[in-house]
């Protein structure tokens, strides 16, 4: 056998054993539940029984794409669940704002901020009870791009600024989501 067929197999060994090992030592993956938890199937996880409602604006603030942006982003991350065990509700806030001027007193650079304000609701599978929030939070991205001579060029830039914020802001609900899930069940385990 040459060297490089010896060191393939070894890695392959190793990845093979990999999860025996994490096992051994007491690691769980933090997205699975534990049988019954939120009243969702045991082989499921609780990231996937999260239903997205609509988005609204706050102040009547922001642009319909943008909304509509960040509401399908949700969704590709949660996904769209038969029997949702939670819910997720949000507000979304837009400001923009000159960032820069040039010599001839003209705005050269626009700067949007996005405000997401989310509040994480459980819901009762029976429907006997009222939704009982979880946890509320905020996430705020923003964004900059250089303005041009043309309008044109100008909104597609914005809008593709606006789409950045948007895929931004959804990572970041997800990421804190999935956080206070492996937070609450680490008290179940």
């Amino acid at each position: 056998m040459s060297s490089s067929d010896v060191k393939r197999r070894a890695v392959l060994g190793l990845l093979a054993g990999a999860p025996l090992l994490l096992g051994g030592c007491g690691f769980r993956s933090a997205l699975t539940t534990r049988p019954g938890a939120g009243g969702t199937d045991s082989n499921l996880t609780l990231v996937e029984h999260v239903y997205v409602h609509h988005i609204t604006y706050r102040d009547g603030s922001g642009s319909e794409r943008t909304v509509h942006d960040l509401y399908n982003a949700l969704v590709d991350r949660f996904g769209e669940p038969e029997r949702p065990a939670f819910s997720l509700r949000s507000s979304y806030e837009r400001r923009s704002w000159s960032s820069g001027v040039s010599m001839t007193d003209r705005s050269s650079r626009w700067t949007v901020q996005g405000t997401l304000a989310f509040s994480l609701f459980a819901l009762n599978q029976e429907g006997q009870a009222p939704p009982r929030l979880l946890f509320q939070g905020q996430e705020v991205s923003w964004s900059s791009f250089d303005r041009m001579d043309s309008p044109f060029s100008d909104r597609i830039a914005e809008r593709e600024m606006d789409r950045q914020i948007a895929l931004r802001l959804a990572d970041q609900v997800f990421n804190r989501v999935v956080a206070w899930i492996a937070r609450a069940n680490e008290g179940r385990g």
